[in-house]
């Protein structure tokens, strides 16, 4: 914080006084970081409307599940966590290579969540499909 320690200086010499060192202190504000999310897959812990077989974690809580329809590749969840929350980066991206030529991230993104297999029926009810579901 760069900037709250040159202000500090100001205090300590005398050129501003401690209500302006106050203000500019509240007017700061902390870069925001992207939130913890993860993915889990694990067909063995389901429990319906409980535990979804696929799921995202965001954040902090452990409990806090984003049910998904789809079991999420390595490379698709990581498009997805670059374009949401890297999105400067990802809108200025050049074409890359991709297959016998060049795409653009979002059609590569398309093109990945395709080998992303649907949830079979034992581990996705029909109640909650009812509900919200990623797919």
């Amino acid at each position: 914080m760069k900037l709250i320690g040159e202000q500090h200086e100001y205090l300590s010499e005398g050129l501003i006084s401690m209500e302006d060192f106050l203000h500019e202190a509240s007017e700061l504000q902390a870069p925001q970081k992207p939130p913890p999310v993860r993915c889990e897959y694990d067909p063995d812990a389901y429990v319906e409307f409980r535990h979804p077989a696929s799921h995202l974690h965001i954040g902090y809580h452990a409990e806090n599940r984003w049910p998904l329809e789809r079991v999420l590749t390595p490379v698709v969840f990581s498009l997805m966590i670059a374009k949401l929350y890297y999105s400067e980066a990802w809108i200025g991206s050049d074409e890359i290579s991709h297959g016998h030529g060049t795409a653009s991230l979002d059609y590569i993104l398309c093109a990945t969540k395709i080998e992303c297999e649907l949830l079979p029926e034992e581990l996705i009810s029909h109640a909650e499909k009812a509900q919200l579901v990623f797919r």
